[in-house]
Parts: structure tokens; sequence; C-alpha cells
């Protein structure tokens, strides 16, 4: 059986179509040709995972690049590779790097040796340096004839004349001037990378990837034909010919983390609006749907612009987003945001916006940066209302295919396939429990002992029993309770703090008392006087990634064969092949408590210490195979008893960890809704 992926394709390379095969495999990209071009040495390709420091799917071709250097494979079998090497969640920092020298830019030139005299000769841009020198007959005599080099960190003042198509490089110590048809290239690359002249505009070098493009920039009515350089987050543009000069055209620069929105479309169809606050910078450039997708990649991953945490492959931490919605109201301190991620709205036709995608155990958000925020609103989706349907035909292949209310809505994420597929799974998931809670099906139909409502005295942090029932509720949402009467002078108008314990667990609320009164109560021999406290706000719900973990799961968990040392696990290469044929040769064993690092288990005395377990976590949608570890154990009470086994996992990687917490989050939403119902039920709200 072949290892890695494997695609048929063509490579494009200076208009021609080398046919062949795609593979990635042991985190290398390589190409090989077939037919004629099998034996020629330069048709074959090979790259490693680190070198890879951009990819997209445009135009039915995979994209990649490396530093300056786009590599271009056809065909739609390209997709699974590409989403594979995205998925990888690492990123190349630098693209640039300042060992070895690399050059940037090379051409003939002429440096201004007077007012009068030019020298011509060959001009060489490196990541370090300015280089300059002179050939031909004028470079053996007379002025000028002497090559000269400047350091990129001595540039003080770069100025562009682009009538006179003149640029002038001055250092503390020297001047140049240099003149010809790669001025306006040569300003872009300088703007860009020398350390002053960003220091001077408040701006910090970006030692990323970047592209220069020919392009068309629109001035209302007018055009200027010009070269774009693209950063990451950065955009220069300078007009190249000087007739334009005479209408207006001027270099101008762009930063991402300035930018509301991208639009795509319009006429002529290699159209792109840069779109601001107050302006929009339109312009065109061959290879539209290419030139697109790497913007709105570059657009949408620039971390700038948001006012949180985002991880690699634009992953966000469930509580910083929780956070942050609470900070802006979105969301109450009861919710919490069980997934969350960066991606991109189509608001309108072609126009994205940037954002947080958002779910809780109810809805969808679609939170926008502060910059956006002042020209478009949020989005709050009831996933009741919210549908999958086919993926959306676009230049994009991470696209999620939505509906809300039968109107088809557009989100990007930023994290790709794996991460699309996770947040339509938690959506599925949660509208699964709807349904169920709704048809009572025995998920949410468990019998329960009445839960015992406490007092927490918040100077001693005792915890005080007030009563096991509710006496009333009014239908302003207050509910009174009985308690002894030596309470009555501990409680007043202050706020208090009041627990449920309930067997799903401590769910903590804060309330008021409005009055007081004695009643004695059904059993006369008990004096007791009624508290009427305010509308209560509940289940102050906990979500950390880290420390976060589900207990008292009432659920049965399959143990398979146990392992007898580690070098035989290392050679099994079909686990998940056995797991899906063989469901029924494991122990069922009764799961317990579970966190990102381990699980605890209840059963006989069979386990002992050092020992290595094979099971499946029943994700909903996606089943999960996992190795753990016995590390601890603790022996019954009683005889009787059951044994309580921990164990922890081993050989996890970060996109299981991410599953773990997936079902994590799933059994809490199954908790929540069926103690919101339960608490219903008993008066509690």
């Amino acid at each position: 059986m072949r290892q890695g992926l494997h695609a048929t394709c063509h490579w494009l390379q200076n208009n021609q179509a080398i046919p062949g095969e795609l593979s990635w495999k042991r985190e290398r990209l390589s190409f090989r040709p077939s037919g004629k071009a099998r034996d020629i040495k330069k048709y074959h390709f090979q790259i490693d995972a680190q070198a890879i420091d951009y990819l997209f799917f445009a135009e039915e071709s995979a994209h990649f690049v490396s530093g300056s250097d786009t590599y271009v494979f056809f065909g739609p079998q390209t997709k699974p590779i590409l989403t594979a090497i995205h998925e990888r969640q690492k990123t190349s920092l630098s693209l640039i790097p300042s060992d070895p020298v690399r050059i940037l830019l090379q051409d003939a030139a002429e440096c201004m040796a007077n007012a009068l005299m030019s020298v011509k000769g060959e001009l060489t841009l490196t990541n370090v340096s300015l280089a300059f020198e002179p050939s031909g007959v004028t470079s053996k005599f007379g002025p000028g004839k002497e090559p000269w080099k400047v350091n990129l960190k001595d540039i003080t003042a770069i100025n562009f004349s682009l009538g006179a198509m003149r640029l002038s490089v001055q250092t503390s110590q020297e001047k140049h001037d240099l003149s010809g048809g790669i001025t306006p290239r040569l300003y872009n690359v300088l703007r860009a990378f020398c350390p002053q002249i960003l220091k001077q505009q408040k701006k910090e070098l970006v030692t990323g990837r970047f592209e220069e493009w020919e392009a068309s920039l629109f001035n209302g009515p007018l055009s200027y034909k010009g070269y774009i350089l693209m950063q990451r987050n950065r955009f220069f543009f300078t007009p190249a010919s000087r007739f334009d000069a005479v209408a207006g055209a001027k270099p101008v620069s762009v930063d991402f983390s300035d930018l509301v929105a991208l639009r795509r479309g319009g006429w002529p169809e290699r159209r792109i609006e840069l779109c601001g606050l107050d302006n929009d910078l339109v312009f065109t450039t061959d290879k539209g749907d290419a030139r697109f997708a790497q913007i709105l990649y570059d657009f949408t991953r620039d971390k700038s612009c948001y006012d949180y945490h985002v991880g690699p492959n634009g992953v966000v931490e469930p509580e910083v987003a929780t956070k942050a919605l609470r900070k802006a109201e979105k969301i109450t301190d009861e919710e919490s945001v069980i997934f969350s991620g960066i991606g991109l709205y189509e608001v309108d036709d072609s126009t994205y916006i940037r954002g947080l995608m958002a779910l809780t155990d109810k809805f969808f958000f679609f939170w926008p940066t502060p910059r956006t925020r002042k020209k478009y609103r949020h989005l709050k989706l009831n996933l009741k209302h919210l549908k999958a349907t086919p993926k959306q035909q676009s230049g994009q292949v991470w696209n999620m295919g939505l509906s809300y209310k039968k109107r088809p809505i557009n989100f990007i994420p930023l994290g790709g396939g794996r991460f699309a597929d996770l947040f339509w799974a938690q959506i599925e998931f949660v509208q699964d429990i709807d349904k169920a809670e709704e048809e009572k099906k025995e998920l949410l139909n468990r019998k329960y002992t009445q839960p015992v409502v406490v007092f927490v005295n918040p100077e001693s942090e005792n915890e005080i029993k007030i009563s096991e029932s509710v006496l009333e509720q009014t239908d302003n949402n207050q509910m009174i309770l009985m308690c002894s009467e030596d309470l009555k002078a501990t409680f007043n108008n202050e706020p208090i703090k009041l627990q449920v314990k309930a067997e799903d667990g401590i769910f903590d609320f804060s309330t008021r008392v409005i009055s007081q009164k004695n009643n004695r109560g059904l059993n006369p021999r008990m004096p007791k006087f009624a508290i009427n406290l305010a509308a209560p706000q509940n289940l102050a719900h906990k979500n950390r990634r880290k420390q976060i973990r589900a207990s008292r799961l009432n659920m049965s968990l399959q143990i398979y064969e146990i392992l007898e040392s580690e070098e035989e696990f290392l050679g099994d290469e079909e686990i998940k092949e056995t797991y899906k044929q063989d469901e029924e040769a494991g122990l069922l064993c009764r799961l317990h408590d579970i966190s990102v690092h381990g699980f605890m288990l209840r059963t006989g005395p069979i386990f002992e210490l050092g020992l290595k377990v094979r099971t499946i976590l029943p994700i909903a949608g996606n089943p999960l195979p996992i190795i753990a570890e016995c590390i601890r154990y603790n022996e019954p009470e009683e005889k009787k008893g059951l044994w309580q086994y921990g164990f922890k996992f081993k050989y996890v990687s970060p996109k299981e960890r991410s599953m773990i917490f997936q079902f994590i989050t799933q059994q809490h939403v199954i908790a929540k809704r069926r103690l919101e119902r339960d608490l219903w039920d008993w008066g509690l709200i």
C-alpha cells in the first residue's frame, strides 16, 4: 500500500503543461513527470514543508508559494494535498532570511554621476544592501566610474520622481541618484525593506513573503499602469509611466489592518477592491482569481486587526472568544462559547469581511473586527434555523455551505477544511440535542435525585443548606424558599450566592432577598420563614480549554486489547481499521470523568499500573481511536464497590486533542440542557 497522498496533474511552467504526479509524503512535496519529460531533470520538483510559506486553490489549480517563487499544479485532484499541507499548522515566519544573502532585484540601471552625465551599469538589491556596478565605456573613465554599495539599514531617505523617472537614495554620508525603467520596482522594494524608512512611518519590518505584479490602479475614470509589491499584511503600488505624472498619479501603500472589506468582480472581471472606511483602492491585474485568493488569505490572517489572541491557522481559544463576546455584551454571563475561530463572511456578492466565528449551545455568532464594526453589523443566528447546503462554488476551496431560513450564507474559515468539518459537527450535535429534547428521548430523560439548594457564606465559606424543594414560584420568575428561622438574620437585601448541587455537578447563581416572613410550613414542629428571591441568574458555565473536564458521565466505554509493551503499539499501522471491524472484542467499562489529558473508569479490579489500553471516544460524527496508560487507581470503600482507574492519554497530536476537547464540550452541552430543563421543573428558574 502506497503511503502519503498522490494526485495526477500538470505542472504549469513557462507556458508549458508538464504531466505527472504530485505527491505529499513525509513532510515533503514532490512532482514526478510522466511521458517524455520523465528523464528531464529540470522537470522534477521537490520542496520541504518548512519552505512552503503560502498556499491556495484557484482556477482549478493548487498554488504553492516559497519566497518569491510560485509553483502551480493544475488539476482538481490536488485539493486533498493542499488541505493536508494547510492543516499542518506550521508556517514559515521568515521568508527573507538575514543569512545567507538573498537577491531581491537585479536589472540594468543608470546612476547619475552629475547633472549632465549618467553611468550605465548593473543594479543589485539584496535583503541587506543596494549595490551598483558600472559597465560600458563610461565605466573606464570620467566621474562616477567607481562601484558603490549601501546597506539598507543606513538609508535615511528615498525620493522618487515619476515625471523624471528618477530615484534618489540618501544616507547620512552620501547620496546616489538612479534612473531608468527599474526605478518604480526599486522604489516599491526599498519602501518595504528599509528599516529606517519604515520606522519614520511608524511601521514594522515585515520579513515575510513578497510578490511583484503588473497592475492598473483606478482613480475615478482614469487608470495608471504600474507595479504592485504584495507582502503578507501590506500593499505597495508605484506607477510605471512618466506620462501618468501629468494626470496626478502617485505611489500608494495600504496596510491590511486599515481595511474593512475586500470586493471582487465588477467590470472588468479582474477588478479587485480594497475597501477602507473612507475610500477604496481599486486595481486590476492578470490571474485575477489567483491574486484575489492570495489577498483574501493574507487579509484574513492579519492578526494585528483582532483585539484578542489568535492562534495558528486562525484558532481562537473558546475562553478567549467567550471573554470577547461578553465584553461586547453579545452573550450573557451564563452563556459560553464551545467552538471558535477566525473566518470570512460574504456580506453580499463577492464582498468579504473578517471576524470571529463563535458557536454557543444555542447561537452562531460572527463578530467582525473593531474597524469593520464601524461599517458592518455582527451576526447572531439561531441554530434551529441553520442548515447545511452544498459548498458554494468559488475560488476558495474551504467554503462552508450553510443556509439560514432558506437563505444561503457563505463563510470561509481560516482553519481550512478540518476546521469547517469540526465546526459543522458541533452545530449538528447541538441540533441533535434540541431534537432529542423535543422528542423526549432517553438522552434527556434520566431520573435524578432531588437537588440541594445551598447558601454559601462569603465570610466563612461555609455551606448552609436552605431547602430541597421550592414552596412557590411567582409569575415574575421569583421563587420562595423555606429555611430555618435561625438564618433570618443572615440574609439581608445584599446579593447572595446560592448553589444547586445536582447530579450533573454544582452550578452557581446569584440573587437577592426581596422580602421575608414567618411561616411554620407543613410541619408545625419545625419553625421556618419564607424568603422571596429575585429572578436568579443561573448556570455560571466555565469553559477553559486547558482545564476543562466533564464529570459524572453516565456512559459506557469499550476498552479494547491491552498492550503489554509500547513497541507493540508502535508497530501496528492498521489500528483504526481494527477498531472499526472488531467492535465487540473489547471490555465494557463505565466512563466517569474525562479531561483533555486523560479519563477515569469505574470497573472491577482488572487493570494494573503502567498498562496501556486502546479505546474509542464516541465523538458525534467523528469517533476517535486513542491510546491511554493507567497511572493510578483507588480501591472501593465497600467490598462490592467498583474500582476507579485513572488513565493518561498517550501519543496525542494537537488535532486529536482538539477532538477530545470537542467531545468534552458536547457533554457540557448535554449536561447544561438537561439541567436547564430540570431546574425549570424544580422551580428554580
